[in-house]
């Protein structure tokens, strides 16, 4: 029997934990499919920059967050919440 957790984006009061993201953590993120977040992240390539390997850095997640909006499930603080979790 495996004991595999599922990912932690939020933490206990509701907050987006800023980190680096991989573009399918994203996804689930902001709730859309994939085609839908590459479109998104192609449209706004020179706001949000350059992917580093496979992840989005934190900087970029922020912009991201501004850039597109915030999911219809976080609170409008979740966005200046600058607790970090590695």
């Amino acid at each position: 029997m495996s004991s595999v957790r599922p990912k932690k984006y939020f933490d206990a009061r509701g907050y987006l934990i800023i980190k680096p993201y991989c573009t399918s953590d994203l996804c689930a993120i902001f709730g859309v499919n994939y085609k839908t977040f590459r479109t998104w992240t192609k449209n706004q390539s020179k706001e949000i920059g350059q992917r580093q390997g496979y992840y989005y850095n934190s900087l970029q997640v922020k912009r991201m967050l501004k850039t597109f909006g915030l999911p219809h499930f976080l609170k409008p603080s979740a966005l200046y919440h600058k607790r970090m979790i590695g």
